[in-house]
């Protein structure tokens, strides 16, 4: 059985929650309404930051995480060519 990495942050996560509440992970997988509530709360921004900040949303952090990507890619692209030119 293959396990990708979406499913295994899940486990994670799904363990951390059991465990704050005193239950085995399993209770969850037993009871899928309270996974799908797990799932849900996920997708919603954070109540408060504890920094002070303003919520920051898993949404808005893959957006940001996409961005960063695309410009390192940008960028690499860009450190070649001028590479090329000095060689």
């Amino acid at each position: 059985m293959v396990v990708d990495d979406h499913d295994a942050e899940d486990s994670r996560r799904v363990s951390a929650i059991a465990r704050q509440a005193g239950v085995d992970r399993s209770f969850f997988y037993r009871h899928r309404d309270l996974l799908d509530i797990v799932h849900a709360a996920e997708l919603e921004p954070a109540a408060q930051d504890p920094a002070g900040g303003s919520p920051v949303s898993r949404a808005s952090l893959q957006a940001d995480l996409a961005n960063a990507q695309a410009r390192n890619t940008r960028l690499a692209a860009r450190v070649q060519q001028l590479e090329k030119r000095l060689s």
